[in-house]
């Protein structure tokens, strides 16, 4: 299995409707191998 690490602050930025971000945010996903 793999873990996979995305950085999600764009993703966030976008969602939230521009507000500044306080720090990173990570989604994780894991794929079966």
């Amino acid at each position: 299995m793999n873990t996979y690490k995305i950085k999600a602050s764009i993703i966030l930025f976008l969602i939230t409707g521009g507000e500044q971000l306080q720090g990173d945010c990570y989604i994780s996903i894991t794929i079966p191998d």
